[in-house]
């Protein structure tokens, strides 16, 4: 064997070697690490899917690029694991990822931040579903073993094949904030063949149990937060929605929180289910054609104090804007003392006379009886 033929050969065998492990660098520190360890992952491209079965913490320290294309999920964090912080990634996928961060049945106190998320392109993550995933979150129904207390903040997802953040049945304790959506492709929901119904969703959410949604910012979806059957959902407010209609469209009736004015909302029915859908232009033609029908309640945004408990109370108001003021203690909202005025005459005060007249409330004073029974005298 010639001389330079050998170098190339080593050389190949080197880079081979050190690809290899570079490949699995990350999985590899995973396995390697103890419960509640942080991992801080150098920066760099790695060709590899990740898979999370252990409290730990995975901090990118620069541009950390997670080249999962060809895998059906980006990072997957496992069934009924907690503690797991997933921070600074850039996950990039293709035609064959359905996912790019999947939190499973049971998992909890899960942070998913500051990471970005593109290019996830198979329909379902290769189940019937025509939707594929930024993130998502699911629970097991039978039993119910949701995933709970998840908090989803400053993520950046694009390019993702109908819906950025889904939460698939039986959620629990759900924040979502400071996230961007954009670029979300459309997809026919109905794929009957015959109707077709094509929708960009920035949030997903059915029987989502304790739901907050805040200061995200929605670009160009066809439909912003789209909730069925979701309780208790704590607020959907101070989001941003840049050529993006439809703000929330959600199961009826329901009890849902919606800070995002103005608005003008219309119920409409699917020939099964009700639904109302809140939309920031009433010149959209979606609600128009809802109000065209005549058959539906429209309503508009109407800010003001909604607690019935302080003195500006609106009752017309359905939105409320932080403008309740209330009553001073032991006063009502005219000004009138609701309490025992003391001996000095302050509304509510503990001050009291005593027996020589003196209003000190003070029981050392020097007032005493004279020899014929008189106080002070």
């Amino acid at each position: 064997m010639n001389k330079q033929y050998t170098f190339i050969l080593s050389l190949f065998i080197a880079v081979f070697f050190t690809s290899t492990q570079l490949f699995s660098q990350i999985q590899t520190q995973i396995d390697n690490a103890n419960i509640g360890d942080v991992i801080v992952v150098s920066e760099g491209t790695y060709d590899e899917g990740l898979v999370i079965n252990k409290s730990i913490t995975l901090q990118a320290d620069g541009l950390v690029i997670l080249n999962v294309a060809g895998l059906v999920t980006g990072i997957s964090i496992q069934s009924d694991i907690s503690n797991v912080t997933i921070d600074g990634f850039t996950i990039i996928g293709d035609s064959s990822t359905g996912s790019g961060i999947t939190v499973s049945p049971g998992a909890n106190d899960i942070t998913l931040t500051n990471n970005t998320i593109q290019s996830i392109l198979l329909p379902g993550g290769g189940n019937a579903s025509p939707l594929s995933y930024g993130i998502l979150c699911y629970g097991d129904t039978d039993p119910i073993n949701p995933p709970s207390n998840i908090l989803i903040d400053n993520n950046s997802i694009s390019n993702v094949l109908g819906s950025a953040i889904s939460l698939g049945s039986d959620t629990e304790n759900v924040l979502i904030s400071n996230n961007t959506f954009s670029d979300i492709i459309p997809v026919d929901l109905v794929g009957d063949g015959e109707l077709t119904s094509y929708a960009s969703i920035g949030i997903q959410a059915e029987l989502s149990n304790g739901l907050g949604i805040q200061s995200n910012t929605y670009n160009g979806l066809t439909i912003s937060n789209n909730l069925i059957n979701c309780t208790d959902v704590t607020y959907v407010q101070n989001n941003t929605y840049i050529n993006s209609n439809l703000m929330l469209s959600t199961s009826f009736p329901h009890s849902i929180p919606f800070g995002d004015t103005p608005w003008w909302s219309t119920t409409w029915f699917d020939g099964v289910n009700n639904y109302e859908a809140y939309y920031n232009d009433p010149t959209d033609l979606g609600y128009l054609y809802w109000v065209s029908l005549g058959m539906f309640t429209q309503a508009t945004s109407s800010l003001g104090c909604m607690d019935s408990l302080a003195c500006n109370f609106d009752a017309s108001a359905n939105v409320d804007d932080g403008s309740c003021t209330y009553a001073a203690e032991n006063f009502d909202c005219d000004g009138n003392c609701t309490a025992d005025v003391d001996c000095n005459g302050v509304c509510g005060g503990d001050a009291v006379a005593d027996n020589c007249g003196t209003c000190d409330n003070d029981a050392s004073n020097d007032c005493v009886q004279d020899c014929a029974g008189e106080w002070g005298g």
